[in-house]
């Protein structure tokens, strides 16, 4: 029998690793998730992980439509998968069924609130297949999935270290092209 190894690279001393306190999850952890628990984290970001997920309002159509200006964006990677491309128009249209409209820049929802719980729910999905399924996983079968996955920790990368004016003048010239 394989043994799973999971590599979390911030967890690089179990002497690190503290209990996370009751008072700031709302609800007790496995030992599981206490184990994965890094002290040295701060606590705005244990509340912010520990959280239970915080209902979103619907909607707004205010803003700029975002999918447009996110594949001009992605036609921009080198090498990128076109599927890619076809999976977030796929999303687009799904949005406009669900909530009768595209996805929109100002539209009253915590962007990175509805990331988080979307990420929450992709480790679940995944941590299923993990579960359940019988057979190996075709690669091929992965591609996309992949590829999305690098782009996603990209714009995370973007996020973080480009400054506001930067990430201003890129989406001024996206819209502009």
């Amino acid at each position: 029998m394989e043994q799973a190894v999971f590599d979390f690279g911030y967890l690089d001393d179990i002497d690190d690793i503290g209990p996370a306190p009751a008072e700031i999850t709302g609800y007790p952890l496995t030992e599981d998730l206490r184990q994965a628990w890094c002290t040295d984290a701060t606590e705005e970001w244990k509340h912010q992980v520990a959280s239970p997920s915080i209902p979103e309002p619907p909607p707004l159509p205010k803003g700029v439509e975002v999918t447009p200006l996110l594949i001009k964006w992605l036609s921009r990677i080198p090498l990128l998968n076109p599927e890619v491309i076809s999976l977030v128009e796929s999303r687009r249209l799904y949005g406009i069924q669900k909530y009768g409209q595209s996805l929109m820049s100002q539209d009253g929802r915590n962007g990175l609130e509805d990331a988080r719980q979307e990420a929450g729910d992709l480790l679940q999905y995944l941590f299923k297949e993990f579960l359940t399924r019988e057979a190996s996983i075709d690669e091929r079968e992965l591609r996309v999935f992949r590829h999305t996955l690098h782009v996603c920790n990209e714009l995370i990368d973007v996020l973080t270290t480009w400054s506001p004016e930067s990430r201003r003048d890129l989406i001024r010239e996206l819209q502009d092209h």
